[in-house]
């Protein structure tokens, strides 16, 4: 900024300007790809959270099978996903159970949850995910 002799401000030199400009151009084209990956690490690890809670609900059907002496899977047949949906709570995600299988949409991208293996006599119920990654 220059000053007169009087020592009143006149404002900024186009220069000056003209480099502030080039300077917040370049911290946007920094900055912006930046968030897009945060999306995408935001997404998957949405989808690695709903995989959790749907093992930990899994186990937990498993170990209450257990502890009421019970020999007959709960956590099988066509209803497998049903079981589980109804033991996790992630309402953003919209989960949409089928046979074995179960869907959440996450930011716009659906992935697929499925059980397997179903539970069995001595073993609780195995989830697995897809997609892993995001394009």
């Amino acid at each position: 900024m220059k000053k007169n002799l009087a020592g009143n401000e006149k404002g900024f030199t186009l220069i000056e300007l003209i480099v502030v400009i080039v300077l917040l151009g370049i911290l946007a084209s920094v900055a912006i790809p930046k968030y897009q990956d945060l999306t995408k690490e935001a997404t998957l690890a949405a989808s690695k959270g709903v995989l959790g809670s749907a093992k930990g609900a899994a186990v937990i059907s498993f170990g209450k099978r257990i502890a009421s002496g019970s020999t007959t899977p709960a956590i099988a047949g066509v209803s497998a996903a049903d079981l589980l949906v109804a033991q996790i709570e992630a309402p953003d995600y919209n989960l949409t159970p089928s046979g074995t299988t179960f869907t959440a949409v996450i930011n716009g991208t659906t992935f697929t949850y499925t059980i397997t293996p179903l539970e069995q006599t001595n073993s609780p119920a195995g989830v697995t995910v897809s997609p892993l990654t995001l394009p």
